[in-house]
Parts: C-alpha cells; sequence; structure tokens
C-alpha cells in the first residue's frame, strides 16, 4: 500500500478501535504488508514472537 491509499485505510482503523471497549480484546488479522522489524521483538514479544522480518516500512510504522 502506498502512503496515498493506506491513510484511510489507518484513519478508518483507528476510528473502529476507538470505538470498542478497552476491556475488550482486540485482534487484527491480515495481511497489511506491514514490516515491523526485529527491534519491535523486544518491546511486542508477545505481539510479534521472534519471528520479525529484518526491516520496518512505512506501514509497520504505522501499524
Amino acid at each position: 500500500m502506498t502512503s496515498t491509499t493506506s491513510d484511510p485505510f489507518y484513519a478508518d482503523l483507528q476510528t473502529t478501535l476507538d470505538k470498542v471497549l478497552k476491556i475488550d480484546m482486540v485482534l487484527i488479522i491480515g495481511d497489511f504488508n506491514a514490516r515491523i522489524g526485529v527491534q519491535q521483538h523486544t518491546t511486542s514479544r508477545n505481539v510479534v514472537g521472534p519471528y520479525a522480518v529484518d526491516t520496518i516500512n512505512e506501514n509497520g510504522e504505522r501499524l
């Protein structure tokens, strides 16, 4: 996704998440073509696990 096409997607995603009760568990499942990088493994261990990719891209930053 380019920044132009991903902006509305992430805006809609944030709007939806803002409506969810904080006590609810939200699972976002899908391939957003986001790369979050190995550096996230240390801070988001329960999310990424030890198999993160080596690089981070713009969609990964936003996610």
